[in-house]
């Protein structure tokens, strides 16, 4: 693309950007990373999610955090790839406080978005805000509508209660 000297842009950048681990190309997805940092492509948000997977797949999540920080729109996608980067490195405290943000901004989660706060909640042992999170998927659908939010209750529910209640769920 660029010996034919076409630009990437906001739909290129963030397919090379996935490409780039998958194909154990880091280098080449670093680079791509620094000719993004600084322009008007990073105000994109979908361009801002691919560098987040990115940073957070490359075990940089220091850096996820600087790119999520700067945007002033964030949709879905790109909370939850900050919450999911959190959980690929092991830290359950912080995909937590990324969900607390998300309630600040009065962002309604998706389901995916529950599914990875039931796991970190399991991990960190915070059942408290566990049985929040399953009145939530309850009160917004999310429950009946996604079978994986039940799969992902019955899991966290697993690591707390005794053998055979998370059945109950």
């Amino acid at each position: 693309m660029l010996g034919l000297r076409v630009l990437p842009d906001n739909a290129t950048l963030p397919l090379v950007l996935k490409a780039c681990p998958r194909l154990n190309d880091v280098e080449l997805g670093k680079r791509v990373r620094s000719s993004i940092l600084g322009t008007d492509l990073m105000e994109d948000v979908r361009v801002a999610t691919s560098l987040v997977d990115f940073d957070c797949q490359c075990g940089v999540v220091e850096d996820a955090r600087y790119v999520f920080g700067r945007m002033a729109e964030r949709n879905g996608d790109l909370w939850n790839a900050m919450i999911n980067g959190y959980l690929g490195v092991g830290d359950h405290e912080e995909a937590i406080s990324v969900f607390v943000e998300i309630g600040r901004q009065s962002v309604r989660p998706s389901s995916l978005t529950v599914v990875a706060l039931l796991l970190a909640c399991g991990e960190a042992m915070e059942l408290r805000l566990g049985q929040e999170l399953h009145c939530c998927s309850l009160r917004i659908g999310l429950f009946h509508e996604y079978p994986h939010v039940g799969t992902a209750l019955i899991g966290f529910y697993a690591k707390f209660l005794p053998e055979g209640f998370a059945q109950c769920v």
